[in-house]
């Protein structure tokens, strides 16, 4: 896949009407004149032009037929009738049109394009910068929610969320999962459930530093489990574009949060 130049594309149109026009727009008897190095000179820099504003389209045998009207034009003067540009100059024009006849050409939505390309991290600089593993991740959630791609968007914020919870495994001494059980959400969560209540027992309240967040973040886990993480696991889940979204923004705060206080490595550490 590659982006279509649409600015481009009208470029090209333009400047080949142009040069179409030119010739079409002589009296029928002087096209038959040959023309003279001014002529030739002004046609080689609109070709250039041209050549240039397709270059971002990816049409290769419009390419070609360019370089073959330039090499054509190449000491043509005295020599190279007008009518004969014409003709030359449709047959590129013709070129052009079928060559793009072999594309799909799909625009995204003005509202999601920030999505496809944002200028800033997606999940913001501090998740970006802590957890470079996910970056894969965070680029497709916004390209296939920028090309409606909704449920694959939703599945892949889920998925990028896998880094945080493995990180705050490591933060809290957890041992990394090793079989398909121990990955499991509702494992995790038992063991994030039993470490927190060692480290803090629930009479301390919980109420400040790491106490809270953990508790806060077990509790968010806790309740994305059922119908997010295991939801978007089977066939039937679909995803509606505000769902999607919505998913996207649960997923980015909860990892926003991670990454304020530890990188994917699980650093600083819980004292133990």
């Amino acid at each position: 896949m590659y982006e279509l130049n649409a600015a481009k594309y009208h470029e090209a149109i333009t400047i080949l009407q142009q040069a179409i026009s030119l010739v079409d727009g002589r009296p029928r008897v002087p096209q038959f004149e040959v023309m003279t190095q001014a002529n030739i000179d002004a046609s080689v820099a609109g070709l250039t032009e041209f050549a240039r504003a397709i270059e971002p389209l990816k049409v290769p045998i419009t390419g070609l037929a360019g370089e073959e009207l330039l090499q054509e034009l190449d000491g043509g003067a005295g020599r190279l009738q007008f009518v004969q540009l014409g003709v030359l100059m449709l047959e590129l024009s013709k070129t052009l049109r079928r060559e793009l006849e072999t594309r799909k050409v799909f625009c995204l939505d003005p509202g999601r394009a920030q999505f496809y390309s944002p200028t800033e991290p997606l999940w913001g600089r501090d998740v970006a910068d802590k957890f470079p593993s996910i970056a894969y991740e965070i680029d497709q959630i916004g390209k296939c929610y920028a090309c409606d791609l909704t449920t694959a968007s939703a599945f892949h914020s889920i998925r990028a969320m896998e880094a945080g919870i493995r990180a705050m495994a490591r933060c809290l001494g957890i041992p990394d999962p090793t079989s398909g059980r121990e990955r499991n959400w509702g494992q995790l969560n038992e063991a994030f459930r039993a470490k927190i209540e060692a480290l803090w027992p629930r009479a301390t309240g919980r109420i400040a530093g790491d106490a809270r967040l953990f508790d806060r973040l077990y509790g968010s886990i806790s309740g994305m489990q059922n119908p997010y993480r295991n939801e978007t696991m089977h066939l039937s889940a679909k995803y509606t574009a505000p769902e999607a979204l919505h998913i996207f923004e649960l997923a980015k705060g909860l990892m926003t949060q991670i990454a304020s206080r530890m990188d994917e490595e699980g650093n600083p550490k819980v004292l133990q």
